[in-house]
């Protein structure tokens, strides 16, 4: 707005001196061509000229420091120390000056790759690096003051390619690629080394993000033959147990043949015993006369010899004395 207002005073003190030297060179001439007395020339113009110079004094007496950025008043070079926040800001004309310090969030870009190595030295790269900052307001008269060329190179390449790297150093392998472990890693330790250049509560670190990162080819190689070797292995170990179980199935199988067959042959031999220890239960002399008895044929054995051949087999079929009457 102040810019404004100092163009249209030096518009206004522009046509009031051209008013005035065109209206003092019109009188001129007439008063050379005419005898009547001279006539000076109206002072009315240089009214512009000073509602000019006084727009001009009045635009340079402050400075609207807009949303986002604080002001660092300067006095004839001198840096003040105290940062003026955002609203209207008056200054001594033409002594004192006023220049912005962008503190909203800002995001630098670094394309290039940027190579390390994770906690056992496998290598690895990041590309594509995006770090968030801003500088804190109350700091940026300090900033304004301290830093040469600021605006570029207050959070540079170096820096943040040494966290990056620190941050891949102290991950294992099997971690270091996941981002929001490694771009966690990597804000803090890049807020640490912002705060050791520059001093704490300065510039502050809002987000590290890494676009694209990856091993060597040679580290991508051995993992997929790892992981190909692990798979084969896998695949060998899921054969080898259903052999296992397979072979394990059949013995099982055939030993439940086997006790069938036992238990039926137990089974078999227990009914065999029961039955002759109920036949030799069974067995008496008169058992064993009866069944004499029942395989003779009625005729007597023949011999060459003398003496009673009947063997006892007709005093089996006589029939027995009787009981004298008691």
């Amino acid at each position: 707005m102040n810019t404004l207002i100092i163009l249209t005073g030096l518009a206004l003190a522009a046509l009031g001196v051209g008013l005035t030297a065109l209206l003092s060179v019109r009188a001129a001439r007439n008063n050379r061509l005419t005898d009547a007395p001279k006539k000076k020339a109206p002072r009315w113009p240089l009214a512009f000229a000073a509602l000019g110079l006084a727009c001009v004094v009045g635009g340079n007496c402050f400075t609207v420091v807009p949303t986002g950025y604080t002001g660092v008043r300067t006095t004839f070079g001198l840096i003040d120390q105290e940062s003026c926040m955002p609203g209207f800001n008056f200054v001594t004309p033409f002594v004192q000056n006023i220049s912005l310090v962008n503190n909203k969030q800002q995001d630098i870009r670094f394309t290039e790759q940027i190579w390390s190595e994770t906690k056992e030295q496998t290598v690895v790269y990041m590309q594509n690096v995006t770090v968030t900052y801003q500088i804190v307001p109350e700091a940026s008269a300090w900033i304004y003051a301290n830093v040469d060329n600021w605006v570029e190179e207050l959070v540079d390449e170096d820096i943040v390619s040494s966290s990056l790297k620190s941050a891949a150093r102290a991950l294992p392998a099997d971690t270091v690629t996941d981002r929001a472990v490694i771009e966690a890693e990597a804000e803090t330790l890049l807020q640490a080394a912002l705060d050791d250049k520059y001093g704490e509560n300065r510039v502050a670190v809002k987000g590290v993000i890494i676009n694209n990162m990856d091993f060597e080819e040679s580290y991508n190689q051995a993992i997929a033959q790892k992981s190909q070797a692990i798979q084969e292995q896998q695949e060998q170990a899921i054969r080898n147990q259903t052999n296992i179980d397979k072979a394990r199935a059949e013995a099982e199988a055939e030993r439940e043949r086997a006790q069938g067959l036992a238990d039926a042959e137990l089974i078999q031999a227990q009914a065999k015993a029961k039955a002759n220890e109920i036949i030799s239960n069974s067995i008496t002399e008169a058992t064993q006369r009866q069944d004499a008895i029942d395989k003779w044929n009625g005729e007597l054995p023949r011999y060459a010899g003398g003496g009673d051949v009947s063997f006892g087999i007709l005093d089996a079929v006589q029939p027995a004395p009787a009981q004298p009457a008691g």
